[in-house]
């Protein structure tokens, strides 16, 4: 397919953010996982997303830069193809948070809300209660990640973005439910808790953010040739993710 000469000039000129934007809107976004996947393992190399961009990222630049000094362009190509690529792996480590879990938390539902109904213990209550805050706090990640490095565009996979909004709007009927019984029971000290641990959501929310931002950072200052950095910028998250991998 012969592009127009109009938009020719105007992928020219894209900026990395962009050029990562116009992938997830025309390449990424509304296919599943699995498509995904078979795409790129069907394309050939030279058009796999990551390679592709980094090298007309590199291209937009040099010619932008064509009279600057090489030095000065190189570190510019550098630092544009990181960018880009950050925001491609930021957009796969965001899917893979979601899909990852899917199933367990679909178990984790069915198995909890099965005993709850045989009239089992409070304290099954409270795990449902815990895993519907856990959500909601990836559902804050989410948002900022696509707020603060997406221009407000989702990153989603199409069968990453149905399989979560069902779970959360399960769970979300779920507390909503819980607390409007708390209220009419005049159950205020549970009613209590559970605002408490519906405070930590936005705590822990944040803290999701920054790891998933770390994750991907980390993984583009490796492929670019620093390791101290991409080994700096974990430390703050090294009890999540050792505690992650002992898990798995």
């Amino acid at each position: 397919m012969i592009k127009p000469k109009r938009l020719v000039r105007i992928e020219v000129g894209l900026t990395p953010k962009q050029r990562v934007l116009l992938w997830l809107r025309t390449e990424f976004r509304d296919k599943s996982a699995v498509e995904h996947v078979r795409q790129l393992v069907e394309q050939p190399p030279h058009a796999a997303p990551r390679y592709r961009i980094s090298l007309q990222v590199a291209a937009t630049i040099q010619a932008a830069m064509k009279n600057h000094d090489p030095m000065l362009v190189q570190r510019a190509v550098r630092e544009g193809q990181m960018e880009a690529d950050f925001l491609i792996r930021l957009a796969y480590q965001t899917n893979d948070a979601i899909l990852k879990d899917s199933r367990l938390r679909w178990f984790q539902i069915g198995f909890l809300f099965e005993r709850l109904r045989l009239g089992e213990s409070d304290e099954l209550l409270l795990n449902l209660v815990d895993l519907g805050m856990e959500l909601q706090s990836l559902k804050y990640a989410i948002h900022q990640i696509s707020r603060k490095y997406f221009d407000g565009e989702c990153v989603l996979l199409r069968d990453a973005r149905e399989v979560f909004n069902i779970q959360l709007t399960l769970m979300e009927l779920f507390l909503a439910g819980v607390a409007e019984e708390l209220r009419e029971a005049g159950a205020s000290r549970a009613l209590t808790e559970l605002e408490k641990r519906r405070e930590l959501t936005t705590a822990h929310g944040e803290r999701q953010f920054g790891q998933l931002v770390a994750m991907a950072k980390s993984t583009v200052f490796r492929d670019f040739g620093n390791p101290w950095a991409a080994r700096a910028v974990l430390k703050p998250y090294l009890r999540e993710l050792t505690g992650a991998t002992q898990m798995g």
